[in-house]
C-alpha cells in the first residue's frame, strides 16, 4: 500500500488498523478499513492520492487507556505499578473472584471519587484525559504542554491571579525586620521588603 500512496510529505510507516470483535465470547481483531501513516515531519499533509482516490489526512487520537488491575487512566494492565488489584465498584484493594459487598450499593470511582464505575466516560478525570489526547493530537503538541492548556482552561480563577504587593498592604508600617538569611547554611528566617 505504502508505494500506492502519493503525498506532498514523505511516508515514513503505514500501518492498518484493526477492529475488535468479540464472537461468541471470543475475541479476534480483523483488518479495518482505516490506515495510520506516519509523516516525516511535523506538518500533516490536508489529503492523499491511493490508487487515484483522495482521501483526507485527519490526526490519530489514540484511545484512553483504562488499566484494569487499579482502574486509573493512562497506562494499561501490564505497565502499572500497582502490586495489588483495585475493586471496579468500591475502589478497594481486595480480590477480584472475592464478590463485593458494595456492587448493590451505588459505585464508588477511584479517579474522581463520583458514584460511577472507575470505567465510566461519565467521569470528569477520563473526559479531562480524552481532552488532553485530543488537543494534543490535533494541535500537534506534547501530551505535557496539552494538559497544561487544558487544565489552565479549567481553572480559569487561578491563571488570572497575578500577585501584586499592593493587593497585600502592610498593616504595620513599623513591623521590625528579620534577620537576613546566613551564608552558612539553612535558616528559617527571611528578611521582608516593602515598597
Amino acid at each position: 500500500i505504502k508505494d500506492n500512496i502519493r503525498s506532498q510529505i514523505k511516508i515514513l510507516e503505514v500501518q492498518r488498523l484493526n477492529r475488535r470483535m468479540t464472537i461468541n465470547h471470543e475475541t479476534t481483531y480483523i483488518p479495518s478499513r482505516t490506515l495510520c501513516i506516519k509523516f516525516a515531519g511535523q506538518q500533516l499533509p490536508s489529503d492523499i492520492t491511493l490508487f487515484n482516490a483522495k482521501y483526507t489526512v485527519e490526526p490519530y487520537v489514540p484511545k484512553i487507556r483504562i488499566c484494569y488491575l487499579c482502574y486509573r487512566v493512562g497506562h494499561i494492565g501490564k505497565d502499572c505499578k500497582n502490586s495489588k488489584s483495585r475493586c471496579l465498584y468500591c475502589g478497594q484493594e481486595h480480590d477480584k473472584s472475592i464478590d463485593c459487598e458494595h456492587r448493590s450499593l451505588p459505585s464508588r470511582c477511584i479517579n474522581c471519587g463520583g458514584e460511577h464505575l472507575a470505567t465510566s466516560f461519565d467521569c470528569p478525570v477520563i473526559r479531562n484525559h480524552k481532552e488532553v489526547i485530543n488537543l494534543a493530537a490535533y494541535e500537534n503538541i506534547s501530551h505535557v504542554e496539552a494538559k497544561r492548556i487544558i487544565t489552565a482552561n479549567n481553572n480559569p480563577a487561578s491563571s488570572s491571579i497575578t500577585i501584586n504587593p499592593r493587593n497585600f498592604p502592610c498593616y504595620f508600617r513599623n513591623f521590625q525586620q528579620l534577620p537576613a538569611v546566613s551564608a552558612q547554611g539553612y535558616s528559617r528566617f527571611f528578611q521582608i521588603q516593602y515598597i
